[in-house]
């Protein structure tokens, strides 16, 4: 995330809630991301994320989906 750690952490930490869906956590990880200390939030496009998402709970060994 480089220098702007602390501000996507920020985001993420003002926005999430317990409970949230999927949909719900992935949409302020990714504002958060876009989020912008000097002006307006940035646009990133859909193809220019790589997400996974951590499923404890599953069977198989590999933990990421």
């Amino acid at each position: 995330m480089g220098g702007s750690a602390d501000t996507v952490a920020g985001h993420i930490k003002d926005h999430y809630r317990t409970g949230m869906s999927l949909q719900e956590a992935v949409r302020v990880a990714v504002d958060g991301l876009a989020a912008s200390d000097n002006g307006p939030p940035r646009t990133i496009p859909p193809e220019s994320l790589e997400v996974a998402v951590l499923d404890r709970s599953r069977a198989q060994q590999r933990k990421f989906k």
